[in-house]
């Protein structure tokens, strides 16, 4: 079958040889090159009027302000180009040159300069020249114009004489798609569908990009499945399920710049399980993880969707609530407290929990309200335990 499709194309070659498409084909490759230079001048005078004038809004303020160390910064980035000579800014306010350079090195080919006034508020302050060199545009032109002698002369001795009409069917417009269905390749857009139904080569060759296609969008999608897993084990607790340290910083840090902002309070509170050691001694660790995951369970069922609730570590959470008051972050954590002393651990039977709360204060950094609520944690351990706690004013 593929002997069969070879032959087909060798066959199709063969028969357009004797209609001669040399002629066509060596004026499209002159059209080509000469159309292919208009565009890349068209090109570069667009280049050199959009940079002239994005280094005349760069010197503005270097101007007015009469800064010319700033000036020359701004034209850092500039001084990189290689197709940039030289550029010069005179300051007519003061009549005189305020910034120039020159880079003798780069004065090959065509030097063209353009001219951009700059103002500020209406007021012209001076002017800007920058000249720049053809030498690469030429360079480019050239490689892509021997590209297309050799691409084309190739072609012509190979299709000499060659039908159009055949040539059409069998490559050109196949070819079309070919670099259509690459076009959209290139720019990411796996979910176009490209259908190939005939049994030659190029329809060989669409199969196999679109087959390439299905399997880039299947590779996406386990990437993403894969990607949201990592994100996930990234910030939760692999125990409790609930967010792990380094995500309970994260949202602190946020709740601090929103209320800073915004003037929103939010509140922490910080729990430890009272004599949780006493249950890995005499139960095990399996019955210590049991009353941690449940008490991982209370909380998420105990707080609103608004509130993070994580492990801070060991047996210690913490649950950041926002928009909330002291009255009410204090009735959270009584709630909290009663629910963990009403719940049966199983074979560790009741537990009961110790509870500090502290609401943000502006301007404090989150050292500062963890400082807090851990020292009303430690009054609740030292008053009995199964307490609730607040800052101290």
């Amino acid at each position: 079958m593929i002997k069969r499709r070879i032959l087909s194309l060798k066959a199709a070659v063969f028969f357009g040889i004797f209609f001669g498409i040399s002629v066509p084909m060596l004026a499209a490759a002159f059209f080509t090159i000469y159309s292919t230079k208009a565009k890349l001048y068209e090109d570069f005078a667009r280049y050199r009027s959009a940079t002239t004038k994005n280094v005349a809004l760069a010197m503005t303020d270097p101007i007015f302000y009469y800064s010319p160390n700033n000036g020359s910064l701004a034209l850092g980035i500039i001084k990189q180009d290689e197709r940039v000579t030289s550029v010069e800014v005179f300051d007519t306010m003061k009549n005189q040159p305020f910034i120039q350079f020159s880079i003798p090195d780069r004065n090959r080919g065509g030097i063209y300069s353009n001219r951009e006034m700059i103002y500020k508020d209406q007021m012209q302050l001076g002017w800007v020249e920058v000249s720049f060199s053809d030498a690469m545009l030429t360079d480019e032109i050239s490689q892509k114009k021997d590209l297309l002698v050799n691409v084309f002369g190739l072609t012509m001795l190979c299709m000499m004489l060659v039908m159009y009409p055949l040539l059409y069917l069998k490559m050109f417009s196949p070819m079309k798609r070919l670099l259509d269905q690459a076009q959209r390749l290139r720019e990411n857009r796996f979910e176009d569908e490209f259908r190939w139904n005939g049994s030659d080569e190029m329809n060989s060759l669409g199969q196999s990009f679109e087959l390439a296609r299905i399997s880039i969008m299947e590779l996406i999608n386990m990437l993403k499945n894969k990607n949201s897993e990592l994100e996930k084990l990234y910030v939760t607790d692999r125990l409790t399920q609930l967010y792990n340290r380094h995500k309970l910083d994260e949202v602190l840090e946020n709740e601090r710049i929103r209320s800073r902002r915004f003037g929103r309070p939010f509140g922490v509170i910080l729990m430890d399980v009272d004599n949780f050691k006493s249950v890995n001694d005499t139960y095990g660790h399996q019955a210590g993880d049991h009353v941690l995951t449940e008490i991982a369970s209370i909380l998420r069922d105990n707080t609103r969707k608004t509130d993070v609730a994580g492990r801070w570590g060991g047996e210690e959470f913490l649950v950041i609530v926002p928009e909330t008051t002291p009255e009410s972050i204090m009735e959270l954590a009584e709630k909290l407290k009663d629910a963990i002393a009403g719940h049966h651990f199983g074979i560790a039977g009741r537990k009961t929990s110790s509870f500090g709360v502290a609401v943000y204060r502006q301007h404090e950094q989150i050292k500062d309200i963890l400082s807090r609520v851990d020292e009303a944690l430690y009054r609740a351990k030292n008053s009995g335990k199964n307490l609730v706690c607040a800052e101290a004013d």
